[in-house]
């Protein structure tokens, strides 16, 4: 099973900050990981084509035999659509 919550707030700059939580559960040897990436965001342009960029530290909080790495790194790169989301259940109108 894997599971991933996330929470993130958008300024109208473009600026974002926010964070998400990766679950990982092997039922067949009752193991389970648990990663918290916190991540702050911008958006920018590449050519017509609106990207969000990311960054922050991947902290790893638990895992089988208690063999968690003391942190690491995560980026992402997305890509922006037609619609600003600032919700999961609600978006607003097109750009």
């Amino acid at each position: 099973m894997f599971l991933q919550p996330f929470l993130f707030y958008n300024w109208k700059s473009g600026a974002g900050i926010g964070s998400n939580m990766e679950y990982t559960q092997n039922r067949k040897a009752s193991t389970s990981t648990i990663f918290i990436n916190p991540l702050v965001t911008g958006v920018t342009s590449v050519g017509r084509q609106k990207i969000q960029l990311g960054v922050g530290p991947r902290i790893n909080v638990a895992a089988p035999g208690g063999h968690t790495s003391s942190w690491g790194w995560r980026a992402a790169v997305s890509k922006v659509e037609g619609l600003r989301c600032l919700t999961l259940l609600k978006c607003l109108t097109p750009y």
